[in-house]
Protein backbone atom coordinates (compact mmCIF):
# COMPACT_ATOMS: atom_id res chain seq x y z
CA UNK A 1 0.00 0.00 0.00
CA UNK A 2 1.32 3.56 -0.91
CA UNK A 3 1.85 5.97 2.02
CA UNK A 4 -0.30 8.80 0.66
CA UNK A 5 -3.25 5.93 0.66
CA UNK A 6 -2.19 4.88 3.79
CA UNK A 7 -3.18 8.21 5.56
CA UNK A 8 -5.97 8.95 3.10
CA UNK A 9 -9.59 8.25 4.83
CA UNK A 10 -11.28 5.40 3.92
CA UNK A 11 -14.00 7.98 2.71
CA UNK A 12 -11.71 9.94 0.64
CA UNK A 13 -10.64 6.76 -1.22
CA UNK A 14 -14.20 6.15 -2.21
CA UNK A 15 -14.12 9.18 -3.91
CA UNK A 16 -10.33 8.47 -5.48
CA UNK A 17 -11.30 5.06 -6.52
CA UNK A 18 -14.67 6.93 -8.23
CA UNK A 19 -12.12 9.46 -9.90
CA UNK A 20 -9.82 6.74 -11.31
CA UNK A 21 -12.94 5.06 -12.97
CA UNK A 22 -13.89 8.26 -14.78
CA UNK A 23 -17.08 8.18 -12.97
CA UNK A 24 -18.40 10.10 -14.24
CA UNK A 25 -18.70 10.02 -17.29
CA UNK A 26 -18.50 6.38 -17.18
CA UNK A 27 -21.17 4.86 -15.91
CA UNK A 28 -21.13 4.04 -12.43
CA UNK A 29 -18.97 1.70 -10.63
CA UNK A 30 -20.18 -1.97 -9.84
CA UNK A 31 -19.82 -2.30 -6.09
CA UNK A 32 -17.69 -5.64 -6.06
CA UNK A 33 -15.18 -3.29 -8.06
CA UNK A 34 -15.27 -0.44 -6.03
CA UNK A 35 -14.52 -2.84 -3.25
CA UNK A 36 -12.00 -4.67 -5.30
CA UNK A 37 -10.00 -1.55 -5.65
CA UNK A 38 -9.90 -0.48 -2.38
CA UNK A 39 -8.92 -3.49 -1.16
CA UNK A 40 -5.69 -2.63 -3.47
CA UNK A 41 -5.04 0.58 -1.63
CA UNK A 42 -5.58 -1.30 2.04
CA UNK A 43 -8.83 -0.61 2.91
CA UNK A 44 -10.38 -4.00 4.73
CA UNK A 45 -13.28 -5.45 2.86
CA UNK A 46 -16.12 -4.82 5.96
CA UNK A 47 -14.47 -1.13 6.10
CA UNK A 48 -14.81 -0.56 2.81
CA UNK A 49 -18.25 -1.89 2.56
CA UNK A 50 -19.51 0.39 5.80
CA UNK A 51 -17.98 3.25 4.26
CA UNK A 52 -19.91 2.95 0.70
CA UNK A 53 -22.60 2.49 3.55
CA UNK A 54 -22.64 5.11 4.94
CA UNK A 55 -21.37 7.43 2.02
CA UNK A 56 -24.65 6.43 0.29
CA UNK A 57 -26.50 7.15 3.65
CA UNK A 58 -25.30 10.98 4.01
CA UNK A 59 -26.15 11.44 0.36
CA UNK A 60 -22.73 11.66 -0.98
CA UNK A 61 -22.51 9.19 -3.28
CA UNK A 62 -25.73 7.54 -5.45
CA UNK A 63 -26.35 4.20 -6.01
CA UNK A 64 -28.44 2.22 -9.25
CA UNK A 65 -29.47 -1.44 -9.60
CA UNK A 66 -27.12 -2.84 -12.37
CA UNK A 67 -27.98 -6.46 -13.23
CA UNK A 68 -27.25 -8.46 -10.76
CA UNK A 69 -24.93 -5.31 -8.78
CA UNK A 70 -24.95 -1.72 -7.36
CA UNK A 71 -23.35 0.68 -9.28
CA UNK A 72 -22.22 3.99 -7.61
CA UNK A 73 -21.07 7.44 -8.39
CA UNK A 74 -20.82 11.01 -6.35
CA UNK A 75 -23.50 12.80 -5.73
CA UNK A 76 -24.42 16.02 -7.29
CA UNK A 77 -22.91 18.11 -4.16
CA UNK A 78 -20.06 16.14 -4.10
CA UNK A 79 -19.62 16.99 -8.20
CA UNK A 80 -19.96 20.60 -7.24
CA UNK A 81 -17.30 20.64 -4.97
CA UNK A 82 -14.98 18.39 -7.51
CA UNK A 83 -15.83 20.99 -10.58
CA UNK A 84 -15.18 23.90 -8.40
CA UNK A 85 -11.71 22.74 -7.56
CA UNK A 86 -10.76 21.56 -11.05
CA UNK A 87 -11.64 24.99 -12.31
CA UNK A 88 -9.10 26.61 -10.10
CA UNK A 89 -8.91 30.09 -7.96
CA UNK A 90 -11.81 32.13 -9.45
CA UNK A 91 -10.67 35.14 -8.95
CA UNK A 92 -12.06 36.79 -12.28
CA UNK A 93 -15.39 36.67 -10.49
CA UNK A 94 -14.79 38.15 -7.04
CA UNK A 95 -16.99 40.48 -6.56
CA UNK A 96 -14.90 41.75 -3.35
CA UNK A 97 -17.08 39.73 -0.38
CA UNK A 98 -16.77 36.74 1.38
CA UNK A 99 -19.75 34.25 1.97
CA UNK A 100 -20.77 34.10 4.83
CA UNK A 101 -22.52 31.47 6.77
CA UNK A 102 -24.28 32.69 10.27
CA UNK A 103 -25.20 29.16 11.86
CA UNK A 104 -27.26 28.96 15.19
CA UNK A 105 -27.60 25.52 16.30
CA UNK A 106 -29.31 24.96 19.81
CA UNK A 107 -26.74 22.11 22.18
CA UNK A 108 -29.32 19.23 21.63
CA UNK A 109 -28.94 19.16 18.42
CA UNK A 110 -25.76 18.28 18.68
CA UNK A 111 -24.75 15.64 16.02
CA UNK A 112 -25.84 18.30 13.10
CA UNK A 113 -23.82 20.80 14.07
CA UNK A 114 -21.02 18.53 13.83
CA UNK A 115 -22.10 17.36 10.54
CA UNK A 116 -22.44 20.68 9.37
CA UNK A 117 -18.70 22.02 10.59
CA UNK A 118 -17.11 19.09 8.84
CA UNK A 119 -18.98 19.23 5.64
CA UNK A 120 -18.59 23.41 5.47
CA UNK A 121 -15.04 22.40 6.10
CA UNK A 122 -14.71 20.19 3.47
CA UNK A 123 -16.56 22.56 1.04
CA UNK A 124 -13.80 25.45 2.04
CA UNK A 125 -15.77 27.13 4.83
CA UNK A 126 -13.44 28.44 7.91
CA UNK A 127 -14.31 29.78 10.94
CA UNK A 128 -14.31 33.65 11.48
CA UNK A 129 -15.79 33.58 15.13
CA UNK A 130 -18.54 31.47 17.01
CA UNK A 131 -21.11 30.71 14.18
CA UNK A 132 -19.48 32.66 12.07
CA UNK A 133 -18.66 30.58 8.62
CA UNK A 134 -16.90 32.06 5.54
CA UNK A 135 -15.90 31.29 2.42
CA UNK A 136 -14.43 33.65 -0.63
CA UNK A 137 -17.71 31.98 -2.91
CA UNK A 138 -21.36 31.19 -2.07
CA UNK A 139 -20.65 26.93 -1.68
CA UNK A 140 -23.86 25.79 -0.24
CA UNK A 141 -24.89 23.42 -3.20
CA UNK A 142 -21.53 21.66 -1.53
CA UNK A 143 -23.35 21.26 1.65
CA UNK A 144 -26.77 20.47 0.11
CA UNK A 145 -27.16 17.24 1.55
CA UNK A 146 -26.46 18.22 5.46
CA UNK A 147 -28.84 21.71 4.86
CA UNK A 148 -31.70 19.36 3.86
CA UNK A 149 -31.07 17.44 7.41
CA UNK A 150 -31.87 20.87 8.63
CA UNK A 151 -33.42 20.37 12.32
CA UNK A 152 -36.08 23.11 12.54
CA UNK A 153 -34.62 24.91 15.20
CA UNK A 154 -31.64 25.18 13.62
CA UNK A 155 -30.72 28.59 11.30
CA UNK A 156 -28.30 28.58 9.14
CA UNK A 157 -28.31 32.43 7.42
CA UNK A 158 -26.05 32.60 4.53
CA UNK A 159 -24.52 36.90 4.55
CA UNK A 160 -21.75 38.42 2.76
CA UNK A 161 -18.91 40.31 4.81
CA UNK A 162 -17.35 43.05 2.47
CA UNK A 163 -13.56 43.90 4.01
CA UNK A 164 -10.42 46.30 2.51
CA UNK A 165 -8.52 44.29 0.39
CA UNK A 166 -5.55 44.47 3.03
CA UNK A 167 -7.34 43.20 5.70
CA UNK A 168 -9.20 40.18 3.49
CA UNK A 169 -5.50 38.89 2.76
CA UNK A 170 -5.17 38.94 6.07
CA UNK A 171 -8.03 37.07 7.29
CA UNK A 172 -7.58 34.66 4.31
CA UNK A 173 -3.44 33.99 5.28
CA UNK A 174 -5.07 33.39 9.05
CA UNK A 175 -8.01 30.99 8.21
CA UNK A 176 -6.67 29.13 5.72
CA UNK A 177 -2.66 28.93 6.71
CA UNK A 178 -1.67 29.83 2.75
CA UNK A 179 1.95 29.97 3.24
CA UNK A 180 1.85 26.36 4.53
CA UNK A 181 -0.14 25.48 1.10
CA UNK A 182 2.12 27.39 -1.05
CA UNK A 183 5.04 25.60 0.17
CA UNK A 184 3.33 22.25 0.48
CA UNK A 185 2.08 22.60 -3.63
CA UNK A 186 5.67 23.11 -4.45
CA UNK A 187 6.84 20.11 -3.06
CA UNK A 188 4.44 18.04 -3.99
CA UNK A 189 5.21 19.47 -7.65
CA UNK A 190 8.56 18.09 -7.41
CA UNK A 191 7.03 14.93 -6.42
CA UNK A 192 4.90 14.21 -8.94
CA UNK A 193 7.15 15.03 -11.72
CA UNK A 194 9.64 12.77 -10.11
CA UNK A 195 6.60 10.38 -10.68
CA UNK A 196 5.44 11.06 -13.84
CA UNK A 197 9.14 10.41 -15.28
CA UNK A 198 9.61 6.91 -13.43
CA UNK A 199 6.01 5.86 -14.71
CA UNK A 200 7.50 6.83 -18.60
CA UNK A 201 10.08 4.79 -18.04
CA UNK A 202 8.17 1.51 -16.28
CA UNK A 203 4.98 2.10 -17.09
CA UNK A 204 3.09 0.35 -13.52
CA UNK A 205 -0.03 -2.44 -14.27
CA UNK A 206 -2.92 -3.70 -13.00
CA UNK A 207 -3.58 -2.79 -9.27
CA UNK A 208 0.46 -0.96 -9.22
CA UNK A 209 -0.83 1.51 -12.12
CA UNK A 210 -3.61 2.37 -9.19
CA UNK A 211 -1.33 2.74 -6.17
CA UNK A 212 1.42 4.34 -8.29
CA UNK A 213 -1.68 6.79 -9.32
CA UNK A 214 -2.57 7.29 -5.83
CA UNK A 215 0.77 7.59 -4.23
CA UNK A 216 1.22 10.75 -7.37
CA UNK A 217 -1.71 12.58 -7.02
CA UNK A 218 -3.86 11.73 -4.19
CA UNK A 219 -1.45 14.50 -1.81
CA UNK A 220 -2.51 16.52 -4.43
CA UNK A 221 -5.50 16.34 -4.51
CA UNK A 222 -6.14 16.47 -0.68
CA UNK A 223 -3.86 19.64 -0.85
CA UNK A 224 -6.44 21.34 -3.83
CA UNK A 225 -9.29 20.32 -1.64
CA UNK A 226 -7.86 22.58 1.79
CA UNK A 227 -7.32 25.51 -0.99
CA UNK A 228 -10.09 28.12 -0.65
CA UNK A 229 -9.63 28.74 -4.12
CA UNK A 230 -9.13 32.89 -3.57
CA UNK A 231 -9.26 35.40 -5.64
CA UNK A 232 -5.48 36.72 -7.09
CA UNK A 233 -6.01 39.97 -5.33
CA UNK A 234 -5.54 37.87 -1.89
CA UNK A 235 -2.50 35.90 -3.34
CA UNK A 236 0.98 36.06 -3.75
CA UNK A 237 2.82 36.76 -6.96
CA UNK A 238 4.31 33.36 -7.14
CA UNK A 239 1.43 31.30 -5.63
CA UNK A 240 2.08 27.75 -7.03
CA UNK A 241 -1.28 26.11 -7.84
CA UNK A 242 -0.62 26.68 -11.30
CA UNK A 243 2.48 24.58 -10.85
CA UNK A 244 1.00 21.95 -9.06
CA UNK A 245 -1.84 21.12 -11.49
CA UNK A 246 1.01 20.95 -14.14
CA UNK A 247 2.58 18.32 -12.52
CA UNK A 248 -0.52 16.68 -11.71
CA UNK A 249 -1.58 16.63 -15.41
CA UNK A 250 1.54 14.90 -16.29
CA UNK A 251 1.51 12.20 -14.04
CA UNK A 252 -1.87 11.57 -15.16
CA UNK A 253 -0.83 11.17 -18.24
CA UNK A 254 1.77 9.01 -17.70
CA UNK A 255 -0.18 7.01 -15.05
CA UNK A 256 -4.07 6.67 -16.00
CA UNK A 257 -3.78 5.07 -19.12
CA UNK A 258 -2.15 1.74 -17.32
CA UNK A 259 -5.27 2.38 -14.80
CA UNK A 260 -7.52 2.65 -17.35
CA UNK A 261 -7.00 -0.76 -18.67
CA UNK A 262 -6.95 -2.31 -14.95
CA UNK A 263 -10.35 -0.84 -14.41
CA UNK A 264 -12.01 -2.24 -17.69
CA UNK A 265 -10.44 -5.29 -16.98
CA UNK A 266 -12.26 -5.50 -13.34
CA UNK A 267 -16.16 -4.18 -15.02
CA UNK A 268 -15.69 -7.28 -17.62
CA UNK A 269 -15.44 -9.41 -14.38
CA UNK A 270 -18.13 -8.35 -12.08
CA UNK A 271 -21.08 -9.89 -10.44
CA UNK A 272 -18.83 -12.38 -9.27
CA UNK A 273 -19.29 -11.15 -5.76
CA UNK A 274 -21.81 -9.85 -3.77
CA UNK A 275 -22.30 -5.75 -4.02
CA UNK A 276 -21.86 -3.95 -0.75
Amino acid sequence: MSGSAQHATASGLVFFVLGAARVPPSPPLPGPVLVRMLGDLGVAEGAARSTVLRLRRAGSITSVRMDRTVGYAPSASVLSGHRRHAAGSAAAEWDGEFHTLLVQVPERRRGFRDALRRAAHTAGYRGLGPGLLIAPTDRRAELAPTLDRAPKDAQVLPGHLRLSVEDSRTVAERLWGLDQLGARYRVLADAAHTAAARARTDPPTGPDALRALAAATLPIYEAIRDDPELPTQLLAPDWPQHRVRVALTEALRALVPGVDEYVAALRAGTGRTPPP
